[in-house]
């Protein structure tokens, strides 16, 4: 194992420690020297034998060997990386001092470091704000005379972009070979010496771009300590030794915005002030090899400046929850942000059962089973002024708590108070750091803080019974658990809305752990008072926000909100979603504006109809719809047109998918007429109908629907409907 710190004097050090010797366990009936008594699935310790052997490779291997001879063994899928981390305590993102001896002379390499072979002794966590990660971003910009998705194989890099947090620079390919550029890169690189690397889908599609020209061009990208080049890990994202490469789309994930271009991630970024406002260049990236040749070289420069300006501003807001994230989850810096949230949940509960004497399970498919989920009353449909929203605080994990609802606190048909089950045990322990955490902020108001209290609550969402412990691939299953934790947040819900309405309160809609009040005017008092009702019914706490409006649709979690600074949310909606297009989004933002801060709905009307009219003088851009890839292509059943052009263009898991929508025979399918948008010539080609009636008549509809009669029909395909709106 690699471990990069430094010395009493600030040397910089690498210290490879041989120390850990790989193993798993099983559940035999011998007794050996290397048994030890470990929980399962109750409170009663079992006998496990530990089983080492010599190299992790050998691990899975082994673990089959015993699993054949009708023994269940334990442990055997966890990378060694993280058994490493468990057993020595280290803590990623966190400083350790460390204690170790010597097996070699030291070792000087050329890059800074002094590399030392080692037995860690002991590791010692203490308390320090973490190292300047230094970050430096990068960019490129392929060459394909064909438009679409290049081939590394054979289509050049032209421009790649680097920047630090002092300097940056466009490097420009200045022949037909990207031989230079690429050697250009690394002196870059080595010259500025980051601590981690930034790239905004880099995991998917830059690393491995760079590589693979690298190896075109007879080249190494040596940018790791020891010279070695970006690699794959054992989660699928890049690593580089010693210098966490970081992807922030991975971050994409928990912003609003569901297009997850760099710049609408951005862009909402920028609204929620967490990034300075830039001026987005954008390109069609289709055209870059016109562009390239046709004298607008400046064009895709400027472009590529833009894309590594906001991907540096995106990863300096995002670093410290990537840190908070690391550090708590146990995950890799460069791997949390990409990973799903079981994954960190999990890791998380690895220290957890470690810690307090659990054997760790593999993971099993454990099966679907239909379950009734949280309560959702339905909306009063229409328009509402004057809205307060009561939210309880943490009340997932607070009632998991409280019950001690565990995979092992379910004996003979009852629910045990005592002992705390380790569920319990995890959750209290993050409430406790977010109580914490929130203290800091409140004092420090620190983006470090900021980034923990957003960190420990991604993964006490994801921890929660309901959430983890029905979860198919689950460690520690317990579909009981599940079942339980949800009817007694379902009860605990109803019986508050029922409680208010006592009350002389009118509740206009209850989601999960949530309530909508109406109210004469914004009144901060009266919500205080109604908080104070909860929480003496409940024994929980809860929050308050007033809304301006609110309009419900008949649909349970679907509504729009104006706040009380004038800014309109969707939830649930077209514009909220990333496989709609420009226009449906557009035209629904637009309608919501006038119908919720104006009421003036024939304007919202006459919009809609404008629209309608002005599809013949669209850019390309305005009909594409974008989609990701949730799931390996092959996992995908039916037909699908993000799958199909997907398949048509080589993109993997979580690539963004884009796609228009052109002529084809009557009653012919979505997929069968999906086609990239690099592989259309004029816009005669698209379906003017299906943007009409399936895009923009369908995203207004949502809203006007409700207030114009015949609405429907018309969203159901009747023709001349909307004549009489012109």
């Amino acid at each position: 194992m690699y471990l990069s710190g430094f010395d009493d004097t600030g040397q910089k050090v690498i210290l490879c420690d041989d120390s850990q010797r790989p193993f798993f366990f099983a559940k035999t009936f011998n007794h050996t020297p290397n048994d030890k008594f470990l929980k399962e699935n109750s409170f009663k310790p079992k006998r496990f034998e530990r089983i080492y052997t010599e190299l992790p490779e050998q691990v899975p291997s082994e673990a089959s060997y015993y699993r054949d001879d009708e023994c269940q063994t334990y442990s055997n899928d966890i990378y060694f990386t993280i058994v490493y981390c468990i057993e020595k305590g280290f803590v990623p993102c966190s400083w350790h001092e460390v204690c170790f001896e010597s097996i070699e002379k030291e070792i000087k390499q050329d890059f800074g470091f002094i590399i030392i072979p080692c037995r860690v002794l002991e590791a010692t966590p203490y308390k320090g704000d973490p190292p300047n990660l230094n970050p430096l971003t990068l960019d490129i910009e392929c060459y394909n005379p064909d438009g679409g998705m290049p081939n590394a194989d054979v289509d050049p890099i032209i421009v790649m972009g680097i920047k630090t947090d002092k300097e940056q620079v466009v490097l420009k390919a200045k022949s037909e070979t990207d031989f230079r550029l690429l050697a250009d890169a690394v002196d870059f690189s080595l010259h500025h010496n980051p601590r981690t690397y930034i790239t905004y889908n880099g995991n998917e599609f830059d690393w491995e771009y760079i590589t693979t020209r690298c190896d075109v061009n007879g080249l190494d990208f040596p940018i790791g300590f020891d010279a070695s080049s970006p690699y794959r890990t054992e989660y699928g994202t890049i690593g580089i030794k010693a210098h966490p490469a970081i992807d922030v789309f991975g971050y994409a994930r928990h912003v609003g915005s569901k297009r997850k271009t760099l710049y609408k991630v951005h862009e909402w970024m920028h609204k929620n002030k967490m990034v300075p406002e830039r001026k987005y260049y954008e390109i069609d990236r289709n055209r870059i090899a016109y562009m390239w040749d046709n004298g607008q070289e400046e064009e895709v420069l400027k472009h590529c400046e833009s894309d590594i300006t906001c991907a540096h501003d995106i990863a300096k807001a995002v670093i410290p929850f990537a840190i908070a994230l690391s550090r708590i989850s146990k995950v890799p810096i460069d791997q949390c942000l990409s990973v799903p949230e079981k994954v960190l949940e999990e890791h998380y509960l690895f220290r957890i059962a470690h810690k307090n004497g659990y054997i760790i399970p593999n993971s099993d498919d454990h099966g679907e089973y239909p379950t009734k989920g949280a309560v959702v009353l339905p909306p009063i449909k229409g328009l509402h002024h004057n809205v307060a929203v009561f939210d309880f605080k943490s009340m997932h994990p607070i009632l998991a708590v409280r019950n001690n609802i565990s995979f092992e606190t379910y004996v003979n048909g009852k629910w045990l108070s005592k002992p705390k089950g380790m569920m319990t045990i995890a959750m209290e322990e993050l409430l406790e750091d977010l109580a914490e955490a929130k203290k800091q902020f409140k004092t420090k108001y620190s983006s470090k803080y900021s980034g923990e209290i957003q960190a420990i609550k991604t993964i006490a969402r994801a921890m929660c019974p309901h959430a983890y412990l029905g979860y198919r691939y689950a460690r520690w299953y317990s579909r009981v658990a599940k079942e339980e934790h949800l009817r007694i947040v379902r009860k605990t819900l109803l019986k508050t809305v029922i409680y208010l309405r006592h009350k002389g309160l009118k509740v206009i809609y209850g989601d999960t752990d949530s309530m909508f009040v109406p109210m004469k005017s914004d009144n901060e008092n009266l919500r205080k008072a109604i908080c104070g009702l909860i929480l003496k019914h409940t024994g929980m706490e809860a929050d308050s926000e007033f809304y301006s409006k609110v309009f419900f649709t008949e649909a349970k979690k679907k509504y729009i909100y104006l706040d009380k600074s004038g800014e309109i949310h969707f939830v649930g909606f077209e514009n909220a979603r990333g496989d709609w297009s420009p226009l449906a989004t557009r035209t629904q933002d637009k309608v919501a504006k006038i119908v919720m801060r104006e009421e003036d709905i024939e304007k919202a009307v006459k919009f809609t109809s404008l629209m309608l009219q002005s599809l013949h003088n669209r850019p390309l851009k305005d009909f594409v719809i974008m989609k990701h890839l949730s799931k390996p292509i092959e996992e995908y059943a039916g037909t699908h047109a993000h799958v199909e052009i997907a398949k048509r263009h080589g993109v993997e898991i979580d690539g963004a998918i884009e796609f228009v929508v052109v002529n084809g025979e009557k009653d012919s399918s979505l997929a069968s007429r999906a086609r990239h948008p690099s592989e259309i010539k004029s816009l005669s080609e698209l379906d003017l109908n299906y943007y009409r009636n399936k895009q923009i008549k369908a995203a207004a509809g949502r809203i006007l629907s409700y207030f114009v009669e015949g609405f429907d029909k018309k969203v159901k395909g009747e023709k001349n409907v909307f004549e009489k709106w012109k």
